[in-house]
């Protein structure tokens, strides 16, 4: 079963959620049962943690829309034809934020719901006190297939994307020290892969905001992925500046011992990234190959043709490195 596609997983928890509210809901004599399946259909999400934020967001927004829009409705009950404009505002307003801010457009639906109620038939306190009631109980029909059938937990899918984003972003620093060692750089390549590193941090944090509702009885937990989550920012940020600065690299650097000092950074780079992988190994210590540096800059003050702003260059990128490795050992830790 754990090689089901998302979708089936997705199919199979929303037809368990529509078949737990169809088969309840009538034991509650409800009117109008629909809202609480069609609640339950819509609120299955990717994971549980995806589940539960939206219910609680269509559940509060439900509230919040369903009494400004009743408010609304008994301001303008002697005025049909405002009525009607304000039945086309929610309705334009619920499809323009569809898409850009859920939370606003469920506002409007829940609106849009009480004008159009009111122009088929009417609209009352009861109506809206039954449809919150009804919500509420879609929603948590949705929560329990989302946290039983096939469950796929927000902080399962979070160590996976964090475990890729580790890769990549290991790939692209390799990637610039290799530009380094070759003295050529192709800023389009580069630039594409922070684009594509970025999307992923982006999602990575998404998943983080939605980890809270899932692990709101896991505090240690929930620390952990976001203290890894916070290293890899971190990273990510000194990867991206000091990728920006090698793609203006002049590539005039001629000091002595130049390739041995990156081949050897580049091969402490990739041990650390197995220790990450294997838990066991402690990460390496990166002090012997900065002295080494220093004693180059020392060195370069001494030799006329070696100038020493080249040096500082070399020491200059050296530190970056050296500051990526050093937050290696944090994600070992938060593994």
């Amino acid at each position: 079963m754990n090689k089901l596609e998302p979708s089936t997983r997705l199919a199979i928890q929303a037809v368990v959620a529509v078949s737990l509210a169809t088969l309840l809901a009538p034991l509650f004599h409800w009117e109008r049962s629909y809202w609480s399946v069609l609640t339950a259909m819509l609120m299955i999400s990717q994971t549980l943690g995806d589940s539960i934020k939206k219910s609680i967001e269509r559940v509060s927004m439900t509230i919040i829309g369903g009494i400004v829009g009743t408010l609304l409705f008994f301001l303008t009950l002697h005025f049909p034809d405002l009525q009607k404009i304000l039945l086309f505002i929610s309705l334009f307003f619920c499809i323009f934020f569809l898409t850009s801010f859920y939370l606003w457009s469920v506002f409007f639906v829940s609106m849009l719901v009480v004008f159009l109620f009111a122009s088929i038939q009417s609209w009352t306190v009861d109506l809206l006190t039954w449809r919150i009631i009804e919500t509420l109980f879609g929603a948590s029909m949705a929560i329990l297939a989302s946290a039983f059938i096939f469950p796929i937990k927000t902080n399962e899918k979070l160590s996976q994307e964090l475990a890729s984003f580790i890769e990549h972003l290991s790939s692209l620093t390799i990637m610039g020290i290799d530009c380094l060692i070759q003295k050529r750089v192709d800023p389009a390549l580069l630039g594409q892969q922070q684009r594509s590193l970025l999307n992923e941090l982006n999602i990575l944090q998404q998943r983080l905001v939605t980890m809270r509702f899932e692990l709101v009885f896991h505090p240690l937990q929930r620390r952990h992925l976001r203290h890894q989550l916070r290293s890899l920012i971190q990273w990510y940020d000194l990867l991206t500046s000091w990728l920006e600065n090698l793609k203006h690299e002049p590539f005039t650097i001629h000091l002595y011992h130049r390739h041995y000092v990156l081949l050897r950074m580049k091969t402490m780079f990739i041990n650390n990234i197995a220790c990450i992988d294997d838990k066991q190994k402690i990460p390496v210590d990166l002090s012997p190959i900065v002295a080494f540096i220093r004693k180059l800059c020392k060195f370069s003050l001494k030799q006329k043709r070696i100038h020493f702003a080249d040096a500082y260059r070399i020491y200059n990128h050296v530190h970056i490195l050296r500051e990526i490795n050093a937050l290696l050992p944090q994600l070992h830790k938060h593994q």
